[in-house]
């Protein structure tokens, strides 16, 4: 594959072009945990983080409490953490149905309104891939 003198490739990946002038990826995840209803979320989050670490991600863990919006959350995350990134990994645990995501506080959250903060709030350099569970 041949590319442009001022693209970098990780080598990992054949999925992402890294700008010339970072040099390395830039990789954070954030997980989203709530215990509301849900035995072993801290140890299942705690897991998850382990190995995100392990595969090279600066991980930041929350709970997601009653009296927090999920979109609050992320924001706030987004906006301590996130001043540039190469990939942002969101992890969102929590129950749910089709598109929607139920908070600890039994409110409800459209996954396709959370991808529409994220493409807003992130650098356009960063790729917005969703995958639902």
């Amino acid at each position: 594959q041949q590319m442009a003198h001022n693209e970098l490739l990780h080598p990992h990946t054949s999925h992402y072009v890294i700008p010339p002038n970072q040099k390395h990826l830039d990789m954070l995840a954030a997980v989203i945990y709530s215990t509301k209803d849900r035995e072993g979320a801290l140890e299942e989050a705690e897991e998850i983080c382990t190995a995100l670490k392990e595969a090279g991600f600066t991980v930041v863990k929350r709970e997601w409490q009653c009296d927090t919006s999920l979109f609050f959350l992320v924001h706030k995350i987004l906006s301590e953490c996130a001043t540039y990134c190469s990939i942002f990994l969101l992890c969102v645990m929590s129950h749910g149905r089709a598109g929607v995501l139920f908070g600890p506080d039994g409110a409800t959250y459209k996954l396709n309104c959370l991808l529409k903060m994220l493409e807003e709030q992130l650098d356009p350099k960063v790729p917005l891939v969703s995958m639902k569970l």
